[in-house]
C-alpha cells in the first residue's frame, strides 16, 4: 500500500494537467489510502494572508474554506515547520492544545502537515476522522514523502509562474524599445516635415482668409475657400501638437495649488460644456494642494484630458474633476461617462497618432493623436503618472499623481 501511494502521488503530481486538478486528485488518494474521513490541501495566499483552501475530499459542509494569519493549527504548523496530530474526545471540541480551530469540529482525530522545503512554507494538509486514527511508523513516513512531493509541485508552479511573468514583461520592454526607437525616427522625421510645412501653409491660409473677405457670401466659390480654411487650421492644429511633442521645453517648476489650475483650466470649458449640455462636477479639496509644477506645461495636460472627456460624450453628459492627497501624491481624477474605451485600444492610447476620434465621414478622423502622448510626456517630465480606470460602455477616468510639496518650497533642479 505505501509504494502504492508514493508511486501514485508522484503520477498525479507530475502529471500535465492544473494544479487544481493535481491537488484535488492528491487529496482523494491521501484520503482513500490513509482511511481518514477529510482531506483538505491549504495553498497559503500571501496577498490575503491567509491558506486558502485548494483541494477538499470529504463532505462539503466539514470544509473550512480558509485559515486567516495566525489562526487555527493551520498557523501554529506553519509556524514550526513540524507536523500536528491532535485528537479531541468530543466531537463538538474546537479547541486544542490552547489552539482555536473550527476545523477540529465533528471530528476526534485531526493530522495537520506543513507543506515546506524546511524554509518557506507554501501551505498545509488537513487529515481528519470521525474516530481515534493513529498512523504508523511507516505509513507516517510515506505521507511525508508525500507531502515533500506535493511541496515541491506547488513550489515548481509557483516558480513557473513567476518565470512565465518576468518573460512576459522582459517581452513587453523589448517591444517597447523596439517601438521607441521607431517613435524616435518618426519623431524626427516629423519635426523637420513639420518645420518645412508650417511656413507655406501659412501662406495657404493668410491668402484663403484675404480671398474670403473679398468673396461675396452668396459666391458660389465661398464654400471652397471657407473648406481650404478649415482644413489649414486642423492642419496647423497638427503641427503644433507635433512641435509639443518633439520639443523638450524645460521645466519652469515652483511650488503652486494644482486646485487652482483646475480651476483656471475649468473656467475656459465652461461655455463649451453648457454648449455641449455637459454637467461639471467639482470636487476639489479645501485646502490648497501644492506641487511642483510648470503652471503652463501642466495646464495644456488637463486642458487634453478635459477636452477628450467632452469630446467623448457628444449627446452631453458628466465631467467630474476630483482633486485629493494619497500618500506623498497629489492627485487629479478626470472622469467622463462617455463609453470609455474599448480594451483593444486601451494600451495604445498614448501612442503617438493613435486615435479613435471619428470624423463626419466613415473613415475620417478629427484627433491628431498627440493629445495623450503629449499629456503623458508633461506629466512623466514632472516625476507623475497617469493611472486609468475604464468602464467600457461607461466612462473612464483618467488619475493624474504629481509628488506633492509645501508651499513655497523651492523647485528642485
Amino acid at each position: 500500500m505505501s509504494k502504492d501511494l508514493i508511486t501514485k502521488i508522484i503520477d498525479i503530481t507530475t502529471s500535465e494537467t492544473s494544479l487544481g486538478d493535481r491537488l484535488a486528485k492528491s487529496a482523494c488518494l491521501l484520503a482513500k489510502e490513509l482511511e481518514m474521513e477529510d482531506c483538505t490541501i491549504y495553498r497559503w495566499n500571501d496577498s490575503e494572508r491567509r491558506f486558502m483552501a485548494a483541494a477538499h475530499a470529504g463532505r462539503r459542509s466539514d470544509l473550512i474554506a480558509s485559515y486567516m494569519d495566525g489562526e487555527g493549527f493551520a498557523f501554529a504548523v506553519a509556524t514550526s515547520l513540524r507536523q500536528a496530530t491532535i485528537y479531541t474526545p468530543k466531537l463538538e471540541s474546537s479547541k486544542a492544545r490552547s489552539v482555536h480551530d473550527n476545523g477540529l469540529v465533528g471530528f476526534r482525530s485531526t493530522m495537520v502537515y506543513p507543506l515546506s522545503d524546511g524554509r518557506s512554507c507554501f501551505g498545509v494538509i488537513y487529515l481528519k476522522s470521525r474516530i481515534k486514527k493513529t498512523l504508523s511508523t511507516f505509513k507516517k513516513k510515506q505521507l511525508i514523502t508525500s507531502t515533500k512531493q506535493i511541496t515541491y509541485t506547488i513550489k515548481s508552479n509557483i516558480n513557473y509562474m513567476r518565470l512565465q511573468s518576468t518573460y512576459n514583461e522582459f517581452r513587453t520592454v523589448q517591444k517597447r524599445l523596439v517601438n521607441a526607437e521607431k517613435l524616435m525616427t518618426l519623431g524626427e522625421l516629423s519635426a523637420t516635415l513639420a518645420h518645412e510645412i508650417k511656413n507655406p501653409l501659412l501662406s495657404i491660409g493668410g491668402y484663403a482668409k484675404g480671398l474670403r473677405k473679398n468673396t461675396e457670401k452668396n459666391s458660389k466659390n465661398a464654400p471652397y475657400i471657407d473648406q481650404i480654411c478649415s482644413q489649414v487650421k486642423r492642419l496647423e492644429t497638427i503641427i503644433d501638437d507635433i512641435f509639443n511633442y518633439t520639443e523638450e521645453r524645460p521645466l519652469c517648476l515652483c511650488s503652486t495649488d494644482i486646485n487652482e489650475v483646475i480651476r483656471t483650466t475649468l473656467h475656459l470649458f465652461k461655455d463649451r460644456c453648457s454648449t455641449n449640455k455637459i454637467k461639471i462636477k467639482e470636487r476639489l479639496t479645501k485646502l490648497p494642494l501644492h506641487a511642483q509644477l510648470d503652471k503652463d506645461q501642466i495646464k495644456i495636460a488637463f486642458d487634453n484630458l478635459i477636452a477628450n472627456a467632452i469630446q467623448s460624450m457628444k449627446d452631453g453628459g458628466e465631467l467630474t474633476l476630483v482633486t485629493k492627497k494619497h500618500k506623498e501624491w497629489v492627485v487629479v481624477e478626470i472622469s467622463d461617462n462617455g463609453g470609455g474605451v474599448d480594451p483593444k485600444y486601451l494600451c495604445e492610447i498614448f501612442d503617438p497618432f493613435f486615435t479613435t476620434k471619428k470624423g463626419k465621414g466613415p473613415s475620417e478622423t478629427t484627433g491628431t493623436g498627440l493629445g495623450l502622448p503629449i499629456t503623458n510626456r508633461i506629466v512623466t517630465r514632472h516625476q507623475g503618472i497617469i493611472d486609468i480606470k475604464n468602464s467600457y460602455g461607461k466612462g473612464i477616468t483618467f488619475a493624474v499623481r504629481i509628488p506633492s510639496s509645501k508651499a513655497g518650497q523651492p523647485a528642485k533642479t
